[in-house]
């Protein structure tokens, strides 16, 4: 049985029933993803704040602002305030890779990433939910890829073939607003 208190299986079906109305292609995957980045943040991905920043600009340079209509702030919060700050709205808007940088700075500064523990308990509640209706995501493909994933490990996934391919994901983790 898992202690997740209800509260947060509920803030953990919204936020996947906000990414399924949004994405309705995707995988056990990519909601995985959506859990593992609210609860584990984005420090575990950074070790040069630099290359972190001249890969942010080149990846901006190569984005049309136009390519999507998206929201600059998608929550996809389920304890902490997490945030994806989508790229194509931000260019748009002019900002800066600089900006976006010191930002998820920031953010690894005040995050305080989740203990493996109850994350294990997160993927029992996030099993149960996405084989419900709506998502109804066949309980085969769930258990294949849960099985797949190495627990002990705890590491963060990729989005899915699928998901790449239709919906072109071009966003950064932040925990708060730009400056």
């Amino acid at each position: 049985m898992s202690e997740c208190s209800d509260r947060t299986r509920t803030t953990l079906k919204f936020r996947l029933l906000m990414e399924l109305n949004r994405r309705p292609k995707s995988e056990p995957a990519d909601y995985f993803k959506l859990m593992y980045q609210s609860y584990f943040g984005l420090g575990h991905l950074v070790s040069d704040w630099n290359s972190f920043n001249n890969c942010l600009a080149q990846e901006m340079s190569e984005i049309n602002p136009a390519s999507k209509v998206l929201p600059l702030y998608e929550p996809i919060t389920v304890g902490q305030p997490v945030f994806r700050l989508n790229l194509a709205p931000a260019v748009r808007m002019g900002v800066t890779p600089d900006q976006i940088t010191e930002t998820c700075k920031r953010f690894t500064q005040n995050f305080q990433s989740g203990d493996r523990k109850t994350f294990m308990d997160l993927i029992t509640v996030f099993r149960s939910i996405i084989i419900e209706a709506p998502f109804d995501m066949n309980n085969a493909t769930v258990d294949a890829f849960l099985t797949e994933y190495d627990l002990k490990q705890c590491y963060p996934v990729h989005h899915s073939d699928i998901y790449r391919r239709l919906y072109h994901p071009h966003y950064r983790l932040i925990c708060g607003r730009l400056p």
